[in-house]
């Protein structure tokens, strides 16, 4: 499986782009980290990623083939997608929410199978949110609901997982362990991208960081080769040093000051 990019680009109105000339490739077996300052265009990649938007210009290829060629079901089989922030529309319980992510492998009655409810539990399992199973999505707390959502995500199942800011509103102790379990998912095969705000998160766990400014493809490599201060710096509009951690050696990313990098 192959999820690729071909000079991919994106205009919210004529004139007006998000994003221009995006290439790049994500492979099974891979954690992608997708960051950027504010407005750089990295959900909106995302989006046109997981069949959301579709390209202004270039193309967006699954396997070869424009994603608008697949027939929907099928993507929703090989792509998942998790957004940044959802609003309760119905009174879901939680554990109704993360069946949605169950519903394009269903057959043609539409059932729950077995196979079908351990996949569900064992990935509220996985989220630590089985405790949650009963109660409605929307009185949950920030955090809590992001866990439910990243649950229905993991229930699908899909090759790609397509997760835009999954630790935003999460404490550290469950940052750490929900980057850690998207790891291994992509160990075990399946191909993670994750719209990171956190360049030390970023740097920790994934394999490859694609580094975007004002819509366009700034880095793309390991995370020793983008998380330079020469090219965070003016891409984030600071002084920015980038040391070495003492545990781990990846970079380590902190601003120096607020003044305008020249």
């Amino acid at each position: 499986m192959l999820l690729e990019t071909d000079g991919a680009g994106y205009a919210y109105q004529p004139g007006r782009w998000a994003l221009r000339g995006i290439t790049a490739r994500f492979e099974p077996g891979t954690m992608t980290g997708i960051i950027g300052p504010n407005g750089s265009g990295k959900s909106t990649l995302l989006r046109l990623l997981a069949s959301i938007r579709t390209p202004s210009e270039g193309a967006i290829r699954l396997n070869g083939k424009r994603l608008r060629e697949h027939k929907s079901d099928a993507l929703a089989r090989s792509i998942a997608f998790m957004p940044q922030t959802v609003t309760p529309v119905c009174a879901y319980s939680c554990e109704e929410t993360v069946a949605l992510g169950r519903y394009p492998h269903l057959g043609a009655m539409g059932f729950l199978t077995q196979n079908d409810l351990k996949q569900i539990r064992e990935a509220m399992l996985q989220t630590d949110t089985l405790e949650f199973a009963e109660r409605p999505l929307d009185d949950l707390s920030g955090g809590e609901r992001q866990r439910v959502l990243l649950a229905s995500v993991l229930a699908q199942q899909a090759e790609f997982l397509l997760l835009d800011e999954p630790t935003s509103a999460l404490d550290l102790h469950h940052q750490h362990e929900v980057m850690t379990l998207l790891r291994q998912f992509s160990r075990n095969g399946q191909c993670v991208i994750v719209v990171a705000h956190d360049l030390n998160l970023a740097a920790q766990f994934c394999d490859r960081l694609l580094l975007l400014s004002a819509g366009r493809l700034e880095a793309a490599g390991a995370a020793e080769e983008v998380l330079t201060a020469e090219r965070l710096s003016p891409v984030y509009g600071g002084q920015i040093a980038v040391l070495e951690h003492p545990l781990t050696r990846q970079p380590l990313i902190t601003v120096l000051s607020k003044k305008t990098y020249e």
